[in-house]
């Protein structure tokens, strides 16, 4: 984020996820300060990426789960993806019950066995263009 410093950003969301990261880590690293505006124009994120792409931004956040990464190559962008400056857990929740209790079971037992034996990976690389679930704790 610190490299993102003295750029124009693409303007996000006011009530996404995006402007309240950008908003909390600036409270957390005073010393920084990345200009981030609010936007509700609704732009779409490929118009988006092509701003970037034709210098009128220099730098766009979003999250990683959008398929940007095919729209780059299919838009043949001249853009490149960061490491991931955030990572925000996905759970399921399930009612804390007794006959609930097996269902708990099972979920978290088969999303063990689809990590282990390397089918989250594959459908990650399939649905995402790379491996998000190595970020996974």
């Amino acid at each position: 984020m610190k490299d993102l410093v003295g750029k124009h950003i693409v303007p996000v969301s006011a009530g996404g996820g995006v402007y309240k990261f950008v908003t909390q880590w600036q409270q957390e690293n005073p010393g920084y300060k990345v200009e981030i505006t609010a936007s509700s124009a609704g732009v779409p994120y490929p118009d988006r990426l092509k701003e970037v792409e034709n210098g009128k931004y220099d730098a766009l956040i979003l999250p990683s789960n959008l398929g940007e990464q095919t729209v780059i190559e299919n838009q043949k962008l001249d853009i490149k993806a960061s490491e991931p400056v955030s990572i925000n857990n996905t759970y399921v929740l399930i009612h804390k019950s007794d006959e609930n209790k097996a269902l708990l079971d099972d979920v978290n037992r088969v999303l063990k066995e689809l990590k282990d034996d390397g089918t989250l990976d594959k459908l990650s690389q399939k649905w995402f263009g790379e491996v998000v679930v190595k970020y996974m704790k």
